[in-house]
């Protein structure tokens, strides 16, 4: 196997692998933020019926900031991912071989041995070899051909990657 592309510069790829690896606290975080105004909502029923006191009101702000936080969330950490690894939008050339994976840009190069790796993981756009739990190198299915794709699917499922397609 020997499969290489060049990575144009982007950042909505960055967008895809951020939301990707923190996909499970991205749920946690939405779902925690529809109870919360949820119960914001309740919250100002009662206050209309019963009457508004200082420590309600001071609930019910204290409900919809935390709200808030929970669904801006994911947005403030792709724009942290973003300005904290400058280099993460910018091209890229890769190779995978029976070796590894071979990432080479401006900034440095970094490989990665098949058994360093956990799993694969495919979705509609992307193939994330997750090297751990918040690490994954993602190929683009657009830059890959469809028979290196099929290959690179033989080969992880050969070595038991493969974990499945969304």
């Amino acid at each position: 196997m020997d499969i290489r592309f060049v990575l144009p510069p982007g950042d909505e790829r960055l967008t895809r692998l951020v939301r990707f690896l923190y996909r499970r606290l991205f749920r946690v975080l939405r779902a925690s933020g529809v109870v919360l105004c949820l119960a914001a909502a309740v919250l100002v029923v009662l206050l209309v019926l019963d009457g508004a006191q200082p420590t309600d009101v001071v609930v019910l702000v204290a409900a919809v900031a935390i709200a808030a936080l929970a669904f801006g969330y994911p947005a403030w950490a792709v724009r942290r991912i973003r300005r904290t690894q400058p280099y993460a939008g910018e091209s890229w050339q890769y190779r995978l071989t029976e070796d590894g994976v071979s990432i080479t840009g401006r900034p440095a190069t970094q490989s990665f041995s098949w058994d360093g790796l956990q799993r694969v993981e495919e979705t509609a756009d992307d193939v994330y070899l997750l090297v751990g739990k918040y690490v994954a190198v993602q190929l683009p299915k657009q830059l890959v051909s469809e028979p290196d794709l099929a290959e690179l699917r033989a080969f992880v499922a050969e070595r038991g990657l493969l974990v499945g397609s969304r």
